[in-house]
């Protein structure tokens, strides 16, 4: 297998890795401790054309394949995990069904915009009486779609913890039709008559991207903005999360990578401070520690890199998105562990780096369905 990367991939990545250095590990702490939505990041990335990363280069993307976007999502999330997920839910999410899925006058009217972070781009999906392939965890809907005379929709419903919200300017939501059409999937204007926003909770990690609620009283939807068939809303879904699972893999890679690059600055450095006192690194524990770390993480590196080829090369790749997803986030979680063990008490300071990796990492693990959602998607394409 040739692991050797593209030129577009190398530039890629090393223009988001120095974008991250440069811009976001400054304010990584300061925005997990206030909360605050980084808009200013936002021109930063599209400045770039890495906040919509597979968008064509003439609408203000890098026309990145999943292989790329994979490794602009670790490279930002490295330094500050929030900004790794806006690029990964509003590229994955929004960018990507629009790319497949719109029609030609849809893409014309949103890409350059959405590229440009001027119409982020958010996505909520319920199912109907379950949880078909693609759709993740369900229930009874919250969002119906009923056929209205001019051949468009009206949405009414609610739909909870979508991300993005409030922040952005439309979201794609994935409505109940009823009888056999299924799902159908309308792009709508948040700020158009009859939708309201509601902001939601603080979450425990990547406490800079936005989550909030939708509300849809009567929402008219034009059948311009209908993505994919009436009824194929499944589909549509399950092309944009196959991706986002990939992308949240991503994302755990460079929490895990920056949790074992700050765990091993500490264990070469004098113990103490002091010159000649000995470090962490040289016992057997630590050593031991940090060997299972980076073996880990590479472990889901080739994982993630592999379900991204298999998208690249049209192939099926939702099992393997799923198992990349399922491993990465778990070794996230056990390296941010491992990486405050290592540092001791320092470790455990509240807001300290190792703090904020551990409370990052664990949103890997419930972002794009939890560890069992994962396990029944890999499940399903063995038996």
């Amino acid at each position: 297998m040739d692991f050797a990367l593209t030129a577009d991939q190398q530039r890629a990545r090393d223009a988001a890795r120095g974008l991250a250095e440069r811009a976001l590990a400054p304010l990584a702490a300061e925005l997990d401790r206030t909360d605050r939505y980084p808009a200013e990041i936002i021109g930063l990335l599209a400045g770039e054309g890495l906040l919509a990363p597979t968008a064509p280069r003439t609408e203000g993307g890098a026309e990145l394949d999943a292989v790329g976007f994979a490794l602009v999502v670790e490279e930002l999330s490295r330094a500050c995990a929030s900004a790794g997920a806006i690029v990964r839910a509003h590229g994955a999410l929004f960018v990507e069904p629009l790319l497949r899925f719109g029609a030609p006058a849809l893409r014309g009217e949103l890409l350059a915009e959405a590229a440009a972070g001027r119409a982020l781009g958010a996505f909520a999906a319920f199912a109907s009486g379950g949880a078909p392939d693609g759709l993740g965890a369900g229930g009874a809907p919250e969002v119906t779609a009923t056929r209205s005379t001019d051949g468009g929709y009206r949405l009414d419903g609610i739909a909870h913890q979508v991300l993005l919200v409030p922040g952005a300017s439309q979201a794609i939501v994935l409505a109940a039709s009823g009888g056999d059409a299924g799902h159908t999937t309308a792009l709508v204007v948040q700020e158009g008559p009859g939708v309201t926003v509601e902001p939601g909770a603080t979450r425990l990690g990547m406490r800079a991207v936005p989550v909030g609620t939708l509300r849809f009283e009567g929402v008219a939807v034009p059948a311009s903005r209908v993505l994919g068939e009436e009824g194929g809303g499944a589909r549509v879904a399950a092309v944009a999360r196959d991706l986002s699972r990939i992308g949240v893999a991503a994302q755990a890679l460079g929490i895990a990578r920056a949790a074992c690059e700050e765990a091993l600055a500490f264990a070469k450095a004098p113990l103490g401070g002091r010159v000649g006192a000995g470090t962490p690194a040289e016992h057997q524990g630590v050593q031991f520690l940090v060997a299972d770390m980076t073996t880990e993480i590479d472990a889901a590196r080739l994982l993630t890199l592999r379900a991204a080829a298999l998208r690249d090369r049209g192939a099926p790749c939702a099992a393997e998105a799923a198992a990349a997803k399922l491993y990465a986030a778990d070794m996230a979680s056990r390296v941010a562990q491992r990486a405050m063990q290592i540092l001791g008490a320092a470790g455990w300071t509240a807001g300290s780096g190792p703090d904020r990796h551990a409370r990052d990492a664990r949103i890997t693990e419930i972002d794009e369905g939890t560890a069992e959602e994962q396990r029944r998607i890999v499940a399903g394409g063995m038996l």
